[in-house]
């Protein structure tokens, strides 16, 4: 009797490792690496989003200047920091589909909904011309880091004066294996998902601008 019950007991937990290794199939955490990178920027988590991303080259340097935990932040700092997360606490997505395209590579299907970037980045826009504007005929000379402190802040007031309206869209995100691991890669389809069309406003802006 105890010999038959510990076989059913190995047999019980061979089907419990079988249904393991195959919960964790590689479309399936290629699907959680998406779910914990939406995580993180939902949480404001530069540490998780870090660590389930592959990020594009061009945007490297841009995102690690993202710090939010440092004790030493500047108000514009701070207001920088309410904005965002004002704007990350909006985002809903789920995952529709996965298509396995080769051994390291899955293309996740997401719809996703954000805030709107296009009318508050019009806003800042403007908001940083008068800016420019007003200090070019004036006599004293501003810096760099006070340039960077004002234009924090007029980002926050452009988010602050938004009504924070919505837009949704469904994307095609790619998730690589880098050393054995599934990283979600940061591209223009990823930005427009998380962040209201982000990369098309700013390539729009770009162009009408006629700026390389």
């Amino acid at each position: 009797m105890k010999t038959n019950f510990k076989k059913l007991t190995s047999l019980l937990l061979a089907i419990v490792l079988v249904f393991s290794f195959t919960g964790c199939s590689p479309v399936k955490k290629a699907e959680k690496a998406v779910d914990n990178s939406f995580t993180a920027i939902k949480n404001l988590d530069k540490d998780g989003f870090f660590g389930n991303v592959k990020v594009e080259e061009g945007y490297e340097e841009e995102l690690e200047k993202l710090e939010f935990d440092t004790e030493e932040q500047t108000e514009g700092d701070k207001a920088l920091y309410e904005s965002f997360k004002t704007i990350t606490s909006k985002l809903e997505y789920k995952i529709l589909s996965s298509e396995e395209v080769d051994e390291n590579t899955i293309k996740v299907k997401v719809e996703a909904t954000s805030v709107d970037m296009a009318p508050i980045w019009g806003d800042f826009f403007t908001k940083i011309f008068a800016y420019a504007l007003e200090n070019a005929f004036s006599a004293q000379t501003i810096s760099d880091d006070e340039k960077e402190e004002n234009f924090k802040k007029l980002f926050s007031e452009s988010v602050t004066n938004s009504n924070l309206e919505t837009v949704t869209k469904q994307v095609d995100i790619t998730v690589v294996k880098v050393d054995n691991e599934w990283k979600v890669v940061v591209d223009e389809n990823y930005l427009n998902a998380a962040f209201g069309g982000i990369y098309d406003v700013l390539t729009q802006m770009s162009e009408q601008m006629k700026i390389d």
